[in-house]
């Protein structure tokens, strides 16, 4: 079950910077790296691309669990559940045109305040609509400079090709071992 207050699910609700265990991992110096200069402020976007288990989503989740420490809003959100979520509102407000519509979730996505988590990128269901929804939040987010963070399991070279030269400056290749196992 995941907070209803943040989005993280039970598994990763315990994750933070201090119990990120590079001596796991050693490779995985420079995400944990990127992911405290956004939160320092020094950087707008992070982009975790690489294997499967290697920490990832730990640092996502401990990402939005220090922003939400200092006092900032933020959103963890696992891309295809947040495709599951705009699906949803879409055929909400086509029933009942007074309950939020798309274009208000969308927007609320794209808040310059807001930091976004975005876990498993590129494993959502791939549709025209998908992919115009995904490029709304992203490119929104890159123009506003809004904090963002993003997970994926992808070669970068298997993502929108718009969506990958936005967030190249982002960009940490993550390598390693998976830890899972």
């Amino acid at each position: 079950m995941a907070d209803p207050a943040t989005g993280i699910p039970l598994r990763f609700q315990t994750c933070s910077f201090d119990n990120f265990d590079l001596s796991r991992n050693p490779l995985m110096g420079r995400a944990l790296t990127a992911c405290r200069q956004l939160v320092d402020g020094a950087r707008a976007f992070v982009f975790l691309s690489g294997g499967t288990g290697l920490g990832k989503t730990h640092l996502l989740t401990a990402t939005v669990m220090e922003w939400r420490r200092q006092g900032a809003p933020s959103w963890f959100w696992e891309a295809p559940e947040l495709m599951a979520h705009l699906r949803g509102t879409f055929e909400r407000h086509k029933r009942d045109p007074e309950s939020p519509d798309l274009d208000a979730e969308v927007h609320s996505l794209q808040g310059a305040g807001v930091l976004l988590g975005l876990d498993d990128f590129a494993t959502q269901n791939e549709t025209p609509w998908v992919n115009e929804q995904v490029y709304r939040i992203l490119n929104a987010r890159y123009t506003a400079m809004a904090p963002t963070i993003v997970t994926s399991n992808v070669s970068p070279g298997e993502i929108d090709e718009r969506i990958r030269s936005r967030f190249r400056e982002g960009l940490v290749a993550c390598e390693g071992r998976d830890v899972r196992g």
